[in-house]
Parts: structure tokens; sequence; C-alpha cells
């Protein structure tokens, strides 16, 4: 078991100004580390968080074919790609909000805490 939680990020763009602020604190007992990557064959097999700061349409097949059967949470500021993100941040009423598909969750593998669901908008498509 890694003693560090491991953030990875794909493309320019506002989360890729504040990620590196989360680098080196600490989560759960653990130390975070962000790293950013120049493309998708840079994908770590341990990779278990994927923040999407740009997501390029035209390399959405790519990405669900790399992270088919992985048990990956992945993070956008925006919903580009319906069915694809398990949580996308969003500006509603002038406030940033976010959504989680629960769905997309569970297929992951992933236990969404049942605190951080009573603050989202559910999808469950």
């Amino acid at each position: 078991m890694s003693p560090y939680i491991n953030i990875f990020s794909v493309g320019n763009g506002p989360f890729s100004k504040t990620l590196p602020m989360l680098q080196d604190r600490v989560a759960n007992g653990k130390r975070i580390k962000v790293t950013s990557l120049s493309s998708i064959s840079k994908l770590p097999k341990g990779c278990r968080v994927l923040v999407f700061v740009e997501f390029g349409k035209e390399q959405s097949g790519e990405w669900k074919s790399l992270l088919n059967g992985r048990s990956v949470l992945t993070i956008a500021n925006e919903a580009w790609e319906p069915g694809f993100f398990i949580i996308h941040f969003f500006i509603e009423e002038k406030k940033v909000r976010f959504a989680i598909n629960v769905k997309l969750a569970r297929k992951a593998g992933i236990r969404v805490d049942s605190r951080l669901l009573k603050l989202a908008k559910i999808i469950d498509e």
C-alpha cells in the first residue's frame, strides 16, 4: 500500500493552477502527490485519481479504452463527456457545485462517502 495519494492531471486550465496547492498536504494519513501528465501514454498503472483540466473530445475514445475496467476516480471541471467523469464541477447561481455519477463510481469500484453524496448533485445514468 502506497504512503501517498497520487493525483494525476491532464491538460492546462484553471485546475492546473490550483492542483499544485494540494502537493504535500496530508489526507487520511497519506501525503498527496500531484503529477501533470503530458499524454495518455504517460498514465501509470497505479493511477487512482485522474483530473481532466482540459478534455479533448477527439481523445475521449482513447481515454475510455485506457480506463476501462480500472478503478480510477475521474474528475473534470465541466461535464464534457456524459457518462465519463465520476465527479465534475460546474457553476450554478454563481457558486461552484459538483455532481457525482454514482453509477460510474460503482462500476469503477469506488465507494463515495454518504457525507459527500449529501452535498452533491447525484447523477445515476
